[in-house]
């Protein structure tokens, strides 16, 4: 019973730190929208926003090949990482970075 209570924790605490990402690149566009006077035609999608604004996205996130866990055959996982200022979140999907539910976080301070 500790063990799943355990591993409930780690779950939430993963979903939680990926809540926090989400809350950190927030910030930052409130903060540069905030900081410049902006008109509605100098901008047509977030990307623009970022180009615009003169600051970039704060976060880094794409897909990575890591190795794989698998001892007797040498291969490659795919996996989609976003790097924060504070975190770095491991998902196995984009649709699971969308839900919020990473299987590995690793502090970076």
């Amino acid at each position: 019973m500790m063990v799943e209570e355990n591993h409930l924790r780690q779950e939430l605490q993963m979903a939680l730190d990926s809540k926090d990402s989400d809350i950190e690149q927030l910030r930052c566009q409130l903060t540069s929208l905030s900081v410049h006077s902006l008109d509605t035609t100098s901008i047509s999608s977030a990307n623009d926003l970022e180009i615009a604004d003169g600051f970039p996205d704060p976060r880094l996130e794409g897909w990575i090949s890591l190795p794989s866990k698998n001892t007797k055959r040498f291969g490659w996982d795919k996996k989609y990482v976003v790097v924060s200022s504070k975190k770095i979140l491991f998902y196995n999907s984009e649709m699971d970075r969308e839900q919020a539910n990473p299987f590995m976080t690793l502090d970076i301070e």
